[in-house]
């Protein structure tokens, strides 16, 4: 098993059915931990056709797959971009009882950093709907992204989904909101926002130096947009 995970790792994945036709040869039945070898190869090669080809033969040997093999294999379509295969192991998971929280924070962070964000919303929305509580961390990398990118619908959306999950809009969350409404050239929905945070009654809420410099922007911009 040690020699089948060793080639696993160093991306063999030819080497790595080798071992597994050796123990079949011996009599041996290759059980979860050895097709999880199998799709970890093809994955780290970046070869998805050949991970869920390994995936398909585990299933219809009738083994169950291991936790960690589906989290490889969410890795490597989170890194391709592919949230709609993501989104099908992710099913997968589901019929075969396990958490899927982790491998959906997995396929969020993914295609985030891979820098498909209008898919990481997609993905991102659809769990958090269906019940998933992101991290405190995913929460505000996903308001932040989606706000350098100036897509204030889906960060605001996120911001409500973070709510409702328990955790209260702060300071931070609020000006990464400014920083689109500053350039809309409405400065009275900058405003409001202030206003907002200003009377809102809550310390973890309440406007700083960044605050008051996206409300100025947004009156200043508005002003140049008139002449």
């Amino acid at each position: 098993m040690e020699e089948l995970m060793e080639r696993a790792r160093n991306r063999n994945a030819s080497g790595v059915l080798d071992v597994i036709y050796d123990m079949i040869a011996a009599g041996l039945s290759p059980g979860p931990r050895s097709f999880h070898g199998l799709v970890v190869a093809h994955s780290l090669n970046g070869d998805h056709e050949g991970a869920m080809q390994s995936l398909r033969r585990e299933l219809s040997a009738g083994l169950r797959p291991l936790h960690e093999t589906f989290l490889s294999l969410i890795r490597l379509f989170a890194s391709k971009g592919q949230a709609t295969r993501g989104l099908e192991i992710l099913a997968a998971m589901e019929k075969l009882n396990y958490d899927i929280r982790q491998a959906w924070l997995v396929l969020v962070e993914g295609l985030v950093k891979k820098n498909y964000l209008e898919d990481a919303n997609k993905v991102f929305l659809k769990g958090a709907k269906g019940g998933l509580k992101a991290t405190d961390e995913l929460y505000d990398l996903m308001i932040e992204e989606d706000c350098k990118v100036g897509d204030h619908s889906n960060a605001l959306e996120i911001a409500y989904e973070m709510e409702a999950a328990g955790r209260m809009a702060t300071t931070f969350h609020f000006n990464c909101l400014l920083s689109v409404q500053a350039t809309c050239g409405i400065p009275e929905i900058a405003f409001a926002t202030f206003e907002n945070m200003e009377y809102g009654g809550e310390d973890y809420m309440k406007p700083d130096t960044e605050t008051y410099n996206w409300v100025i922007q947004a009156y200043t911009r508005a002003e140049s947009y008139d002449r």
